[in-house]
């Protein structure tokens, strides 16, 4: 009877050494997936930053889109005041230069 005693330990000892090992195997798993968790976090957070500087720089070029419509804007506006004045002026030119 002690044998069989014996035998049941032995059996229960044996079966939890099996779990210790498969829960030594679930732990290593568990880890490696934290440091490829822990490397994409990263990761995402570089691609924020760039994406933030990205639109930073965006926003710079609109700025001076903008600055270059407004000056196009005045540009034109000047050309037609000086268009319009030569041609005010052309007659009263020519009267000048030519007597007539």
């Amino acid at each position: 009877m002690a044998m069989n005693d014996d035998q049941h330990l032995i059996h229960r000892i044996s079966r939890m050494e099996d779990k210790l090992d498969r829960m030594a195997e679930a732990i290593t798993a568990l880890a490696r997936m934290e440091e490829r968790l822990a490397s994409h976090m990263d990761g995402m957070q570089r691609l924020s930053n760039r994406i933030d500087k990205m639109d930073d720089r965006l926003g710079a070029i609109e700025r001076r889109i903008d600055e270059l419509e407004q000056s196009k804007v005045r540009f034109a506006t000047l050309v037609g005041v000086v268009s319009g004045a030569a041609g005010l002026l052309a007659p009263v030119a020519f009267k000048f230069m030519f007597g007539v």
